[in-house]
């Protein structure tokens, strides 16, 4: 369509000026309306037709009626009307929040807008919610951006330094942190009571957690995405009572529980001696006995992956079941159950005649002679409670009742306690006493390491990139194995226990504590970890915080 302007507005040039100003102001609306009509499936042919009749309506009123300042003003009200028509439509078919405002209204929604897009782009960390959306980062006036920041730094603290649990007890004066770091817990700086108060409802929020409950125990799952973190799950349990609320967050419990066989810690004489022995004929019974935390169903878990589930059948019964491990029958045992029905699934189990069991404990000890008996067919891994073999082997021998069929069942004996490793960035050597070098049977030139934290940078001390400051740099196992041959089994059918230790030493077994300074001598761990693991494996009584944290 041609328009033809009338001349006097041609000779004009601040004339010309408004009317492609309207034009071009115009198309620019225009062209947002259409995005926003596609965005929110609106009626897009319908309302593109409306705004561009009124706006070529109007911008022919303010070509052909002679009197400009009589026609530009009815063009602009008639193609303000089109803009204000598909306005009053589209507020009526969007989300309330998606609504715009008019005036000053529409100028604060438009720079909030602007804001919250950058606010996201420069946030550096953000929560992925239990639907697995990307949740938006709270942020200016918002209640919970100072929660959000409080997460940000706990977190910050936490993950660099591998803490497996972080623990926030919230009461009426403070929020007091402590992570757990490699089995040690570390004392962190205090939120006040009510950041820590707004932070455990920012995130229960966010992992769709019941707000109005406040007492009963809570659990939910959290991804974090983060340029300078990572990316890490998060598993959140709340809890409340008279005196405040605890908030737990545990890291990445998956990859912590997972651990293929050569990487539990055993020694080179142990791993072989025990590989011999699950890769062999011989069936019976393997008893793992670990202290409570110190990584029985890594260890477990590790032991069954060793048989292959495609040429037998391997069925578990757990109190939990902390890793699925495929082609493997996993049995959940209900905390409600009674014995008799444990008893009746474990019956159920026996009657498919599986090639491995395994029980994460043992449910009655009536059932020990029933497994006793069975084992002759099949081979057994049975968790225990116990710090050395010989107390599990006393423990099995009192549940049997009968020792005969205790020691011709059993088969291994397997122990385990966790400790740290020493960070080999930053790890010095230390020369020990003459006392101490006699007491680890080590020659006098040998060189051994302890804990630093720190490392020299252009001469100066600065915290170890790796650890941190902690000193310590993920854990290992430390692993007393009792392999049963035929005369250690005719020790046990005695009663002989004392003849058992004898007759172990002289093939060679390795004590707990053995075990543990020899990866002193290799360097993995200090002697002030064992002396601290050894003296109470299950309660590590490290407190402080890492050095400059």
């Amino acid at each position: 369509m041609i328009l033809l302007a009338d001349s006097a507005i041609l000779v004009s040039l601040f004339k010309p000026l408004l009317l492609a100003g309207l034009l071009i102001g115009w198309a620019v609306v225009a062209g947002r309306f259409d995005k926003d009509m596609d965005y929110f499936f609106l009626k897009r042919k319908l309302w593109n037709g409306v705004i561009f009749a009124t706006g070529m309506t109007g911008m022919a009123l303010a070509l052909w009626i002679k009197i400009f300042w009589i026609g530009f003003p009815i063009g602009l009200l008639i193609m303000i009307g089109g803009i204000a028509a598909y306005w009053f439509y589209r507020n009526k078919e969007v989300p309330e929040k998606q609504r715009w405002q008019m005036g000053l209204s529409m100028l604060h929604q438009r720079l909030d807008e602007r804001k919250n897009v950058s606010a996201q782009s420069k946030a550096i960390l953000k929560l992925i919610g239990p639907e697995g959306g990307e949740l938006e980062v709270p942020y200016g006036e918002d209640p919970f951006a100072i929660a959000h920041q409080r997460l940000q730094d706990i977190l910050a603290f936490a993950l660099p330094r591998q803490a497996e649990y972080l623990t926030i007890q919230i009461s009426a004066t403070e929020g007091k942190c402590v992570a757990t770091i490699d089995g040690a817990k570390h004392a962190m700086e205090p939120l006040t009571s009510g950041d820590a108060t707004q932070l455990l409802e920012y995130l229960k929020g966010s992992s769709a957690m019941n707000l109005v409950e406040k007492r009963k125990k809570q659990e939910a799952r959290l991804k974090i995405v983060s340029p300078t973190l990572g990316s890490h799950i998060i598993d959140i349990a709340t809890a409340g009572s008279t005196t405040g609320a605890t908030l737990r967050l545990e890291f990445d419990k998956d990859k912590r529980l997972t651990l293929d066989f050569d990487s539990l810690g055993l020694l080179e004489s142990q791993k072989q001696r025990l590989l011999d022995l699950l890769q062999g004929e011989q069936k019976r019974i393997v008893l793992v006995s670990v202290p409570s935390k110190q990584g029985l169903s890594t260890t477990l878990s590790s032991l069954l992956g060793q048989h292959d589930p495609y040429t037998q059948q391997l069925i578990t019964l757990e109190d939990e079941i902390p890793v699925r491990l495929e082609g493997v029958e996993h049995t959940l045992v209900d905390p409600k159950s009674s014995i008799e029905k444990v008893s009746d699934d474990m019956a159920r189990m026996l009657r498919s005649d599986p090639g491995v069991l395994l029980l994460s404990k043992l449910y009655d000890p009536k059932l020990a002679g029933q497994l006793g008996t069975a084992s002759e067919d099949m081979r057994v891994y049975i968790g225990m409670r116990h710090r050395d073999t010989f107390s599990a082997l006393k423990s099995w021998c009192k549940a049997v009742g009968d020792l005969k069929l205790a020691g011709e069942s059993t088969t291994a004996v397997i122990s385990q306690q966790l400790i740290r490793k020493l960070c080999v960035t930053c790890r010095v050597p230390m020369k020990p006493t003459s006392s101490a070098l006699a007491k680890l049977n080590l020659s006098p030139d040998k060189v051994i390491y302890k804990q630093s934290g720190k490392v020299m940078v252009k001469d100066q001390e600065m915290l170890c990139p790796d650890c941190h400051g902690v000193g310590y740099r993920g854990r290992t196992g430390v692993f007393e194995v009792m392999i049963l041959d035929d005369q250690a089994r005719d020790f046990i059918k005695a009663g002989k226990l004392d003849l058992l230790r004898k007759h172990l030493r002289r093939q060679k077994m390795l004590w707990m504590q053995e075990a543990a300074l020899a990866l002193v001598v290799e360097g993995k761990t200090s002697i002030a970890e064992i002396s601290r693991v050894m003296e109470n494996p299950a309660k590590p009584k490290s407190k402080s915080k890492p050095k400059g944290a």
